[in-house]
């Protein structure tokens, strides 16, 4: 979790004031950075949560993302698409489940030049998955809002 801002201005609003200065008024330049300093603030959250497991947000997704396929494994490039991040990411984080004992990757036989990664389903890691789900679901992300206090908040009219 972030540590709060102990600043005596909001940055957000002299970030504003001196875009208004350089460019002119831009009303959703300060709702675009509210948006991601809440983002910032919720993923802090949610990796404190699943760190425990080893896992961040990104191994986390992705483990829920095969756990929740049909068949409990999708080839590399769905795992990408469907989690909008680039092959290298979606390589990296597979990569790190795999050496965690949490995923194992395969050839996949229609394309041997495809690679799928299929959730394991020993008796490790669905207890180290299903706790993790479980304190991510009873602990919101949005639990400690004195560090979310004042992070997403409407755009100045002017």
């Amino acid at each position: 979790m972030p540590k709060p801002l102990s600043l005596s201005f909001d940055p957000i609003a002299r970030a504003d004031d001196s875009w208004r200065q350089r460019w002119g008024h831009v009303p959703s330049m300060p709702a675009i950075t509210s948006i991601m300093r809440a983002q910032q603030i919720l993923l802090a959250e949610v990796d404190a949560v699943v760190k425990p497991y080893g896992l961040t947000f990104a191994r986390y997704e992705a483990l829920v993302l095969l756990t929740f396929s049909k068949a409990g494994e999708l080839p590399m490039s769905k795992i990408g698409e469907r989690l909008m991040v680039h092959p290298t990411s979606v390589t990296n984080t597979v990569d790190r489940l795999v050496r965690s004992g949490l995923v194992a990757k395969r050839p996949n036989p229609p394309s041997w030049t495809w690679t799928s990664a299929s959730a394991r389903t020993t008796p490790r890691s669905a207890r180290r998955s299903s706790r993790c789900c479980a304190r991510c679901a009873s602990r919101p992300a949005t639990s400690r809002a004195d560090g979310a206090r004042g992070a997403v908040r409407p755009a100045r009219q002017g």
